[in-house]
């Protein structure tokens, strides 16, 4: 398409380049959120993990040494 000005036409709008602008960050906008809540709850789950290894190695020891929990020390 050749214009007014006898210059073919090429390239985005102002428009189109702000429309575009708007709904990344309107998507941006919704996805933050649900990424740090994500994050969170990835957080929480590797805490119970390893609170659930602690007790099993300690259990084990307590067995491999004859011992109950009162007789340990923790030093």
């Amino acid at each position: 398409m050749s214009s007014v000005f006898g210059k073919s036409e090429s390239g985005f709008t102002l428009l189109e380049v702000l429309a575009v602008i708007v709904i990344i960050g309107v998507l941006a906008s919704i996805a933050v959120p649900s990424v740090g809540q994500i994050i969170k709850k990835a957080e929480a789950d590797v805490c119970e993990v390893n609170r659930g290894e602690v007790s099993q190695f300690y259990n084990d020891y307590l067995v491999l040494g004859g011992l109950e929990h009162s007789d340990v020390l923790f030093v």
